[in-house]
């Protein structure tokens, strides 16, 4: 399927980024977006995850100014939040009712509707390694399906917090990648060099090369590279392809 993608925005703590992909980093720091977009009192309630998936988000769509519907993706959610409330009921302590309200895992997208008056229709996603592969999937499916402009990805997850750091098996980063997607190219991008990427997405009978690199850094590098195809998924085979 032929889709264009534009308005690239990410933010990672991730070393591994190659150069030409850094050109769509917030910032060079790794210090968290200051989301002075967000009202003082809503902002103070958000959490590190949340913050990096909102202003990935809030620069994906020009600043706000191009509401449509949203696929969400993470693997793990905002872990970080609900490792402390599980630790909080183990240790018999009050657990915050706006924390548990902010821990689901729509939460963020729930937080862009209310923040952007956004009414579209929005999705959350979890599929493990396949996450973002999914939100892609899924994100082709809605256009095809739905007579919609474009629509908003944003994908997003962190570190995995004590103990579940134990479990790991790909790379940590905190990342949050957020991009538009049509099936047409996009006319009103404020950025040249992110204006409608063309790339082809489709089921492969070829296997990715097995590797721990988060996907959505994956794609990023590959996006800003010169290699023709990306194989990707774990669980299922799908590649991409310049066109």
């Amino acid at each position: 399927m032929l889709i264009y993608i534009d308005n690239i925005s990410l933010y990672t703590t991730a070393q591994t980024l190659s150069m030409p992909a850094r050109r769509f980093l917030l910032q060079e720091d790794g210090q968290l977006p200051p989301l002075v977009w967000v009202p003082a009192m809503q902002r103070r309630r958000l959490s590190s995850f949340a913050k990096m998936a909102l202003q990935v988000a809030y620069c994906a769509t020009l600043q706000g100014t191009s509401p449509c519907p949203v696929v969400f993706a993470s693997r793990h959610g905002d872990l970080h939040r609900t490792s402390k409330i599980i630790t909080d009921m183990v240790t018999e302590h009050e657990i915050s009712p706006t924390s548990f309200g902010l821990s689901v895992h729509n939460a963020v997208v729930g937080l862009w509707s209310i923040l952007t008056c956004n009414r579209n229709e929005m999705n959350a996603i979890s599929a493990g390694k396949d996450s973002f592969l999914a939100a892609l999937i899924e994100t082709c499916a809605y256009l095809k399906t739905y007579s919609v402009d474009s629509l908003l990805v944003i994908y997003a997850d962190q570190v995995l917090p004590a103990p579940y750091d134990i479990y790991q098996d790909e790379q940590q980063a905190d990342v949050a990648l957020g991009f538009r997607v049509s099936l047409s190219p996009f006319s009103d991008s404020s950025l040249e060099e992110n204006t409608s990427i063309a790339i082809e997405l489709s089921p492969s009978t070829h296997q990715a090369p097995s590797t721990d690199s988060l996907q959505a850094l994956q794609f990023i590098d590959w996006l800003a590279g010169e290699q023709q195809v990306l194989p990707i998924g774990q669980s299922m085979q799908w590649e991409c392809r310049r066109v």
